[in-house]
């Protein structure tokens, strides 16, 4: 004979001894169970002592999370840009509480700005395709791009009118676009649509530096090396295809954040891609 225990005759037994079997999920503020206990990385009602409520949503009586603030650009119609405070959790902010945009800020592709400059630089032209133009900020993107190559086959000539100087890493891009095979990090960086912004390009070697000096930024690159678009120059190589006579290869500069300095390597090498963006 098979033995039927009634789901209510558990409960009792599971009382009488003392264990409970209510699902343990961080919400119970009062619990002296520190695996139950609410703290401010749990959800639970809110109240005077549940730690890590958000100042713009408790108010309203939200749900208690672990509020994150973050201060977000709003406003670049005109110069300076306005950034809002805001809890990126509960999706609040306070009207109140805005002030001009600075370095560490998301910018508005969902980046981070890691470079301001009240005075504003010149963004180089190129061709038909955009004209110059004055930006006062540079925007990290929210997500790195996955390693390529500087171009895909090794050369032998410097490419004409690339630029080490900040503001030229948009022209240098689409100047490389245009004189390299497609498979390259340039492209890579042409081709991004991050939030539906599309004006993304591979910094110089000089920009990649203002990214280096906030690089402990979350967001920001801490490590490893980065492709600039910018060109070191032809260096003489030994090539036994040649009878050992020497041969010219472009390098091109790059940025070691590990480290904190620029270099050069063979643009076959696949590196970091991190787009940015100018406005």
């Amino acid at each position: 004979m098979k033995t039927i225990i009634k789901s209510t005759s558990i409960i009792a037994l599971f009382a009488i001894i003392g264990i409970s079997i209510n699902a343990c999920n961080n919400t119970n503020k009062d619990s002296d169970d520190p695996e139950c206990k609410c703290t401010n990385e749990c959800n639970c009602n809110c109240s005077s002592d549940c730690t890590g409520e958000c100042p713009f949503c408790e108010a309203t009586n939200n749900v208690c999370k672990t509020h994150t603030m973050k201060w977000i650009v709003t406003n670049t119609t005109t110069y300076p840009a306005t950034s809002t405070e805001k809890c990126i959790i509960c999706d609040t902010s306070s009207d109140s509480a805005t002030r001009n945009t600075q370095i560490g800020d998301i910018g508005p592709a969902g980046g981070i700005i890691f470079y301001v400059k009240a005075e504003g630089f010149i963004v180089e032209g190129y061709e038909s395709t955009f004209d110059n133009y004055t930006a006062h900020y540079l925007e990290a993107a929210p997500t790195r791009d996955f390693n390529a190559r500087w171009s895909s086959a090794t050369m032998v000539n410097k490419i004409e009118n690339l630029s080490n100087n900040i503001g030229s890493g948009r022209k240098n891009t689409h100047i490389l676009k245009n004189s390299l095979a497609y498979n390259n990090a340039a492209r890579v960086c042409i081709d991004k649509n991050t939030n539906g912004f599309t004006d993304w390009f591979l910094p110089s070697i000089n920009e990649l530096k203002e990214m280096n000096k906030v690089k402990g930024v979350e967001g920001i690159l801490k490590d490893g090396v980065c492709w600039s678009s910018s060109q070191h120059g032809l260096v003489t190589k030994m090539d036994s295809s040649t009878g050992h006579r020497p041969i010219y290869i472009l390098y091109a500069l790059c940025f070691d954040f590990s480290f904190g300095a620029s270099r050069y390597a063979e643009t076959t090498v696949f590196y970091r891609v991190h787009a940015i963006r100018a406005f």
